[in-house]
């Protein structure tokens, strides 16, 4: 019940207050290689690392009496080269 005396139920409620702010805390780790060729004109480099996301308080769409987090992470590899 909202304090005008309206009655909600539970989905109703979860969808009138999905806009809020959420914390996420994101960091990596890793390692790169990069080398210039032909005079500096054409860069290569090689990339890899882990990377890991962590969304606190997420489970707030339906409402389940638990609060839980959403945690990804994983390995990344990139190769590129620039001219």
């Amino acid at each position: 019940m909202d304090p005008s005396g309206v009655v909600y139920s539970d989905i109703e409620y979860n969808y009138l207050s999905l806009h809020r702010l959420t914390t996420v805390i994101e960091f990596g780790l890793g390692f790169e290689y990069m080398t210039w060729l032909c005079k500096d004109s054409y860069m290569f480099h090689v990339k890899a690392g882990w990377e890991e996301q962590a969304w606190l308080n997420l489970n707030n769409f339906f409402y389940s009496g638990y609060d839980g987090d959403l945690m990804l992470q994983g390995f990344t590899f990139n190769v590129g080269f620039h001219f």
